[in-house]
């Protein structure tokens, strides 16, 4: 009896000694707000780090300041739906934009309450097809040309970079859509900064993750921190970056993993803000979309003291082929700016731009196929998140970000007990 007592001991302690070191019970790669919504929702028993290749956390939110009283966003924009943000809730004040939109073609500007009755005003002879599209669930945007056509694909490009093309069927339904301008006054670092106060994780930054395997006892992470190249163990992954990122990192992959996310593609995307002091001369427009101007979007946001009007305006995808470079974007953007408005560029009190290499994945019809049936996670101990695999079908945005970063850790808590 005591011999396979011993035994037993014996072969526990090599056991222990052959089972990898663990630094970690979960390490986050990303601090955007997918890594850190996931932050927030592990059970706080759990040791986790989140690694960050920048010198600050927030990803795509980017919000800069003038003098630190007018917030502008250059990343992720707050324009679909805000009712989400109820639930969190955000210490901020959210700035209504309740104006009309218009639709700008010609040097005219066409206007109304809802994308609808704008094309209406645009396209007046074509009354009987605009209700049509707006009747049909999934309108098939292939079967139409012309001016209809070009203010839908720009209506869309408010939004999800790229071409109306460049999605499927579902996703094309949001050219319809009369999108939501009202903003944070403080800008989408309202809801970073919110998210920061929950988090539970070291935090490491300046550290890029060049690699991470799953070994099956644990998750094996390469980094370079600060220009030392370090391995941390963890029991779990949550990989909270781009596809892009994520399908180069990660070495295992289930079939399922790499069905998904081999296909995927990113648009790039150009932001600008643009602070004038002048509130006399604007009019009550929400937001105007300029036809055939390399424009997407010409958003009005409103300050807290109403003596500054902060215009943005967008570049999607092709739209950046109409410049030869970010000069000439800014002499447009002045030229448009006082074209509609007659502003003139000599009342600016501040001019911002970022350009987005992957701004947002492009949801073809591969993705509408793949998305529902896939469980977010590329093997055992790897989870992905972020908002290029949406619980709603919805990708790119704020939302399936959060949604995705909380799905991962909520699963780990389940695994990890």
């Amino acid at each position: 009896m005591i011999r396979i007592i011993l035994l037993l001991l014996l072969s526990a302690l090599i056991s222990s000694c052959n089972r990898p070191n663990i630094d970690y019970d979960v390490i986050i790669i990303g601090g955007g707000l997918s890594g850190l919504s996931a932050s927030t929702a592990l059970d706080k028993s759990l040791s986790s780090l989140i690694i960050e290749k920048d010198s600050v956390l927030g990803g795509r939110v980017l919000t800069n300041n003038y003098k630190n009283k007018y917030f502008y966003d250059l990343g992720a924009v707050y324009i679909l739906d805000s009712s989400y943000f109820d639930e969190l809730p955000i210490d901020d004040t959210i700035m209504e934009e309740k104006g009309d939109i218009g639709i700008w073609n010609n040097d005219s500007i066409y206007l109304g309450d809802s994308f609808k009755s704008a094309i209406k005003s645009y396209c007046p002879n074509q009354r009987i097809l605009i209700d049509s599209i707006f009747r049909t669930e999934k309108f098939d945007f292939s079967k139409l040309n012309g001016k209809i056509l070009e203010a839908f694909n720009t209506n869309i490009k408010s939004v999800f970079p790229g071409s109306i093309f460049n999605y499927n069927l579902f996703i094309q339904q949001y050219a319809k859509v009369r999108y939501n301008s009202s903003h944070f006054l403080k800008g989408n670092q309202s809801v970073k900064n919110k998210l920061m106060r929950s988090i539970n994780s070291t935090i490491s930054l300046n550290t890029l993750a060049t690699k991470v395997d799953d070994i099956n006892d644990c998750v094996q992470v390469s980094m370079v921190e600060n220009g030392i190249s370090k391995t941390l163990r963890a029991k779990k992954i949550i990989v909270a970056t781009n596809a892009l990122v994520a399908n180069t990192i990660i070495k295992k992959k289930s079939e399922l993993f790499k069905q998904f996310i081999e296909p995927l593609n990113y648009a790039p995307y150009i932001s600008i803000a643009i602070g004038i002091k002048d509130s006399l001369i604007m009019g009550n427009e929400a937001y105007i979309i300029p036809i055939n101007k390399g424009f997407s979007a010409i958003l009005k946001q409103k300050t807290i003291d109403y003596e500054v009007t902060i215009f943005q305006l967008y570049v999607a995808n092709d739209d950046i082929l109409y410049f030869s470079d970010m000069e000439s974007i800014k002499a447009n953007a002045y030229k448009i700016l006082k074209d509609i408005w007659k502003v003139d560029s000599s009342k600016t009190i501040f001019y911002d731009h970022k350009y987005w290499a992957s701004a947002g994945v492009l949801a073809n019809n591969h993705y509408e196929k793949s998305w529902d049936h896939f469980n977010f996670k590329a093997s055992k101990n790897v989870y992905i998140s972020g908002d290029y695999c949406s619980l709603n079908g919805v990708p790119y945005g704020m939302i399936p970000a959060i949604q995705t970063g909380l799905n991962s850790a909520k699963q780990i808590n389940e695994e990890i007990k």
